[in-house]
């Protein structure tokens, strides 16, 4: 036990440590700070997936509206500058849900590239039908 001690002793003298109290506090010093800049990690990422979900909701929102708006506007440029942005939309959705699938993730698969292209192909198919079948909105 004694040659421990001893060893313990020279090992900290070879740092700058002079008693083993400061070495403990250097060691709390540094895991609080990792604890925090995790904290900080953690928080920006609770920030992107909040962004990546707001995005991927004005996706679902346009794939209703789109059809919609092509048949309200009475000047086309204006539903087309809309469906661009739109289309863009609906593209970066697509991206994330595949990004998703690759991850592991099917519920994000289905929700951030399935469901945007569903929720087109009906509204699309509504008003088309009502096109079709003389019904105005």
């Amino acid at each position: 036990m004694p040659e421990a001690q001893e060893v313990l002793t020279d090992e900290l003298q070879k740092r700058g440590l002079t008693d083993l109290r400061e070495y403990k506090r250097a060691l709390d010093e540094a895991a609080e700070a990792s604890s925090l800049g995790r904290e900080l990690e953690i928080q920006a990422q609770m920030k992107l997936e909040f962004a990546e979900w707001m995005l991927v909701f004005m996706a679902w929102v346009l794939a209703i509206a789109l059809p919609f708006i092509w048949i309200a506007s009475p000047n086309r440029s204006d539903a087309l500058k809309i469906s661009v942005i739109g289309t863009l939309f609906i593209a970066f959705s697509c991206y994330l849900g595949l990004r998703a699938l690759r991850r592991g993730s099917y519920k994000g698969y289905v929700l951030k590239l399935m469901l945007p292209l569903i929720l087109l192909g009906i509204s699309t198919t509504v008003v088309l039908s009502s096109i079709v079948f003389g019904m105005a909105f």
